[in-house]
């Protein structure tokens, strides 16, 4: 055989080789089995309050027990239509937050990924939206590891007399009317900012907190050494950085919360979007 009738027959089979590789791979992925989404439980609230009552306590017990083939639990929580916008968002993270205490409570181990769901769409205005919804999600055979996105280019230089958070999760909500107009979406980004050590928000909602609207945005903290959260209630999970080096992690009790210590004038935090979000 010449050498050039050998180099292409090499080239056939090595090219038939990786389509069957590539077939297999694709055939592999289609396999995969979705994971399997059950709604457990939902709980009801009184007007303007956190606490879970009795029968609330039941229902979670009875739903979340003895429960092997769980990967993990979404827990959303939602407010009726009264209040202000921050409050609203406040007290249906709280109610999630008072649920997802009780279920590690009583032994769940698995993950518990708590959502501030708001208004509900439906029926928002009715007592049946002071809820919270327990959602579990089965396990499943394959997991794919997803690709974090590069962290967003940005200027080298910052103002020094503020602090400028980058990112490129901006704009996710067109019904958000600047950082002053009505939010009327639960899909919102956000920063929070309040002297280190000391309470974020209350009853009053979060005083000290802007709408990440732009790719490029600052704020001024009164305080020398603050912490920044940033909350994030989109569909996808953030990469969160203070000065582009010090990761800024997940709050342990709230998935969309993301803390930054000993932020002061002149730094500058990244957000950037990764992964999407089970469930």
């Amino acid at each position: 055989m010449s050498t050039l009738k050998f180099s292409r027959t090499f080239r056939s089979v090595a090219i038939a080789a990786a389509l069957a590789i590539g077939v297999s791979g694709l055939a592999s992925a289609a396999n995969a089995t979705p994971a399997t989404k059950t709604r457990v439980a939902s709980v009801h609230f009184a007007s303007d309050s956190s606490v879970l009552n009795s029968k609330a306590k039941h229902k979670i017990h009875a739903a979340v027990t003895g429960k092997s083939n769980v990967d993990h639990y979404i827990v959303t929580g939602y407010v009726q239509n009264s209040g202000s916008d921050l409050n609203n968002k406040w007290l249906s993270l709280r109610r999630a937050k008072m649920v997802r205490g009780y279920m590690r409570k009583i032994g769940v181990h698995v993950r518990i990924v708590v959502r501030a769901g708001g208004i509900p769409k439906h029926h928002g205005s009715s007592a049946n939206a002071r809820r919270v919804t327990i959602v579990a999600v089965a396990k499943t055979a394959h997991t794919s590891t997803p690709t974090p996105t590069p962290t967003p280019s940005a200027s080298p230089t910052y103002a020094s007399d503020r602090v400028t958070v980058v990112t490129d999760q901006a704009s996710v909500d067109s019904n958000i009317a600047g950082n002053s107009g009505p939010i009327t979406s639960g899909m919102i980004l956000s920063a929070i900012w309040y002297p280190h050590g000391a309470s974020d928000c209350g009853m009053g909602g979060c005083p000290n907190q802007i709408y990440l609207t732009a790719k490029n945005l600052t704020f001024t903290p009164s305080a020398l050494d603050n912490d920044v959260i940033i909350q994030n209630d989109t569909f996808y999970t953030s990469i969160v950085k203070l000065n582009g080096v010090t990761a800024c992690p997940q709050d342990q009790n709230s998935g969309n919360l993301y803390v930054c210590q000993h932020v002061k004038k002149g730094d500058f935090i990244t957000v950037v979007q990764s992964e999407l979000r089970p469930g």
